[in-house]
């Protein structure tokens, strides 16, 4: 049995399109609420394919310098992802999947 969220890494991997609507998908909800409400954990969720069952993103914050990190999401993010890790890495964050807790993690350095 595959689990969801490695399925929904796998396919951001192998489809560049998928792959930036997703990055540029998570960008908008944590800019939307970094200007809301700040926490050092934010999770959302989003809902992808043909199932419409909802995909939980977790986002971790180590760095908690709001301002800075939504003058970075503001400017965009240029980072690749790889299939022989399935994983998104830039310079601000990296994305992966985390089928221990059933989450795309979303994690902030």
């Amino acid at each position: 049995m595959r689990d969801n969220v490695t399925d929904v890494i796998r396919r951001a991997c192998a489809e560049p399109f998928f792959g930036r609507a997703l990055v540029d998908r998570i960008i908008w909800r944590i800019r939307h609420r970094l200007e809301v409400d700040p926490q050092p954990t934010i999770t959302f969720e989003l809902f992808f394919g043909e199932a419409a069952e909802p995909t939980n993103i977790r986002v971790a914050f180590l760095r908690q310098d709001w301002e800075h990190l939504l003058s970075t999401l503001e400017i965009g993010d240029c980072g690749t992802w790889s299939e022989e890790t399935l994983l998104y890495r830039c310079d601000l964050f990296d994305v992966c999947a985390n089928a221990a807790e059933n989450e795309v993690l979303v994690i902030f350095w």
